[in-house]
């Protein structure tokens, strides 16, 4: 059995959320032929576009909040995830909102210091 279709087989049983983490993994984690699979996979259960975003969306904050919580304001530099199904505009929004809804939990931030950090990171 070929690699790709021990993927195709494995990928069938996973659900829309795992592939979904795959098709967004970040740069490395998984081959190109892997997300491909994934990508038919989920092409393969008719899974709408709006639903896939929703998805990716979901996933992006996640892992957007796991790395605030770890982002030092005056040592670390901004770094926007990519996004295989987000555009780059979408992203940026997603990240503006999450930030924002993260400074609010925060009281540790330096008041407005948020700004800085938004403006270098599209800068």
């Amino acid at each position: 059995m070929t690699p790709a279709l021990n993927l195709e087989t494995r990928y069938q049983s996973i659900t829309n959320d795992e592939l979904i983490g795959i098709i967004e993994s970040p740069e490395g984690d998984y081959t190109d032929a892997a997300i491909d699979v994934a990508r038919v996979e989920m092409k393969s259960r008719g899974l709408s576009e709006e639903d896939m975003r929703s998805i990716s969306r979901k996933l992006l904050t996640e892992r957007m909040r796991t790395y605030l919580d770890g982002f030092n304001v005056i040592n670390d530099k901004l770094v926007l995830p990519k996004s295989r199904i987000l555009n780059t505009e979408e992203v940026q929004a997603l990240f503006t909102t999450v930030f924002t809804q993260w400074k609010h939990e925060n009281d540790d931030m330096i008041p407005d210091g948020w700004q800085y950090v938004l403006a270098a990171g599209f800068g």
